[in-house]
């Protein structure tokens, strides 16, 4: 089997480009040839993937090359330049987001012909079945994670000592939370300023982490005490209350109110010994592992794309193209611009995500 992996940007350790890793490692584990492709391709995140695997450009790729092709954001069919032959593959449409606009320009021609849709939450599957996609087809990833996360279970509680922050964006009141907290407590600040990679053995060096999105899901296989906050606030230690809500936005932070660094540093000092039993004892992780839930995809019948229905996928190609080229080009003007300029940026990233949207609607349209 050969497998095309496609994102928008491949460059940071960010949630798109983490899933990418793990998938692209993932199938190579399983001796899968994998070729990756990104509008954007850039270190740090490059320096995980072998060379010859990355691809600068989809000018002379086939899509009939491959048997599985997983597609992020809006690339999919610029494939599809040239007229081919019927051909066969796995095609998933993934989705990561449920207010996300890069990931909805494909959703009229993927769900033509068939693909399998991946939302990485039950928010995100609800989010797409009001667009008209299958709720059969959608597949929920619940953003999980590889295998090494999934430490053996012990009862033993170490005490709070270490705590990590994992975030590219953590609010002020948490920045203020964690010198307070390193009065008392070995604090790490990872991602802000900080890029890491959060591989398992980084995570076992920590009794505490103060996190959202995968890194949950991580400290949920690895038995680590997880407070669930950051910029959009957050439940803090799951448990029984929170923890349905919070699995249903992703770990996202969303749904729950914001804290002040006064109660964010009470909460994970006396709170510990009560989150560290929940993550112990919460049953069903295995929906959070990566390996079944993609033994389960290959399991599935490949679609069948006959020329009319890459015709179909074809008069998206100019739509695509120009976001990408949009993309690039917002991305290259930020770079000019330094932190004085942000009500510019802000201003730049609205006009780009209104275009997005204008082409989503009239591809909807065109293509209905």
């Amino acid at each position: 089997m050969k497998a095309l992996l496609l994102t928008n940007h491949l460059v940071d350790y960010g949630g798109s480009e983490i899933q990418i890793l793990e998938v692209y490692r993932f199938l190579k584990s399983n001796s899968i040839e994998v070729q990756v492709f990104a509008n954007i391709i850039g270190a740090p995140i490059t320096s995980h993937f072998s060379k010859n695997d990355l691809l600068s450009s989809l000018d002379d790729v086939s899509p009939a090359d491959y048997q599985l092709i997983w597609s992020q954001h809006a690339l999919f069919s610029r494939l599809f330049k040239k007229p081919l032959e019927d051909f066969s593959a796995l095609i998933f449409s993934v989705h990561l987001s449920p207010f996300e606009m890069l990931e909805l320009s494909s959703l009229a021609y993927m769900s033509s012909i068939g693909a399998y849709f991946i939302a990485n939450s039950p928010e995100t599957a609800d989010k797409l079945s009001t667009f008209g996609i299958n709720r059969d087809l959608i597949n929920i990833s619940y953003n999980c994670a590889p295998l090494d996360f999934n430490f053996p279970v012990t009862k033993r509680v170490s005490p709070l000592k270490k705590i990590a922050i994992i975030s590219n964006h953590p609010p002020e009141e948490l920045k203020a939370a964690a010198r307070l907290l390193q009065k008392q407590y070995c604090i790490n600040l990872i991602g802000y300023k900080n890029p890491q990679w959060v591989t398992p053995k980084l995570l076992d060096d920590f009794d505490c982490i103060i996190s959202i999105g995968k890194t949950v899901q991580y400290s949920l296989l690895a038995g680590k005490a997880i407070y669930c906050y950051d910029h959009f606030g957050g439940p803090g230690y799951l448990n029984d209350e929170n923890y349905a809500t919070a699995q249903y936005k992703n770990f996202s932070g969303r749904g729950f109110s914001k804290k002040t660094a006064e109660q964010i540093v009470e909460e994970v000092v006396s709170g510990y010994n009560t989150g560290i039993f929940f993550v112990k004892t919460l049953e069903n992780k295995d929906i959070y592992r990566l390996e079944l839930f993609f033994n389960s995809l290959l399991t599935l019948p490949p679609q069948q794309l006959e020329e009319k229905l890459q015709q179909l996928i074809r008069k998206s190609y100019p739509v695509e193209e120009k976001i990408a080229i949009l993309y690039q080009a917002n991305k290259n003007l930020n770079k000019n611009f330094n932190t004085k300029n942000k009500k510019y940026r802000k201003q730049r990233d609205v006009l780009l995500l209104l275009i997005i949207s204008l082409f989503s609607v009239v591809l909807w349209v065109v293509i209905r």
